[in-house]
């Protein structure tokens, strides 16, 4: 055998000598082959324009539709009931996209789904909102008495309120600072009113401005609250 760079010169005995095309990895010589397939007899050669087949039996399918080709990347493999099995498109950007379209049959008796309720905070968008309480004796015919304190760039939202007159009827009006109107209570002789937990609130103060009621003629009043700083 006559060795020739990066090729052999195959010694064939009496018939003629032929090159194989070889490459020198790390001092072995790797020979270069060509691709080629098909049935018993028969051989197409890969080249530019003749790639590998694809196995026709893969489809893939729109699972969003539940049927139709897609153009997106393929994710996964999906076996259905019947059938070969067909590709999973997915986003090319976040991957796989799945969309549920039944559910399966539920008694009361036998399934159920709970949601339980945070207590330790109420989200407004993406924002968790700490709730917090006040409670207050305010004295009758007094002005812009403050409940909660300003808070700088932040709306005082009121959640639950309760209000209890004394023996003397009562209007309590609750106002943003000394100047806006928010909500008032004509409270009767030992009457008030009772505002239950409303997520989305009841009424807010503008935005850096204190929460404040003011009180009419007749007996103090009893105020307590939840609220949130939006």
């Amino acid at each position: 055998m006559v060795v020739i760079a990066n090729n052999k010169l195959i010694d064939n005995g009496a018939e003629t000598d032929f090159t194989i095309a070889t490459d020198e990895i790390s001092g072995i010589d790797w020979q270069y082959v060509k691709i080629a397939y098909g049935a018993d007899g028969v051989a197409t050669i890969v080249e530019a324009g003749t790639g590998l087949p694809v196995d026709a039996g893969l489809t893939l399918v729109d699972m969003d539709t539940g049927g139709g080709t897609v153009s997106r990347p393929a994710v996964g493999i999906y076996v259905p009931a019947s059938g070969g099995p067909v590709l999973v498109p997915g986003d090319g950007t976040y991957g796989l996209k799945t969309q549920i379209t039944t559910m399966p049959a539920a008694a009361r008796t036998t399934d159920a789904v709970a949601a339980g309720i945070q207590t330790d905070a109420i989200m407004n968008g993406l924002a968790a909102l700490t709730p917090k309480f006040f409670s207050e004796t305010v004295t009758a015919s007094d002005t812009d008495e403050e409940l909660v304190a300003a808070v700088a760039l932040k709306k005082i939202r009121v959640l639950a309120l309760a209000v209890q007159c004394g023996g003397t009827a009562t209007d309590i009006t609750f106002e943003s600072t000394t100047t806006t109107r928010k909500h008032k209570v004509p409270a009767g002789a030992n009457g008030g009113q009772i505002l239950p937990f409303n997520p989305v609130g009841w009424f807010e103060t503008a935005a850096g401005e204190s929460l404040t009621c003011t009180t009419g003629t007749g007996s103090s009043v009893e105020i307590s609250g939840v609220y949130v700083e939006v």
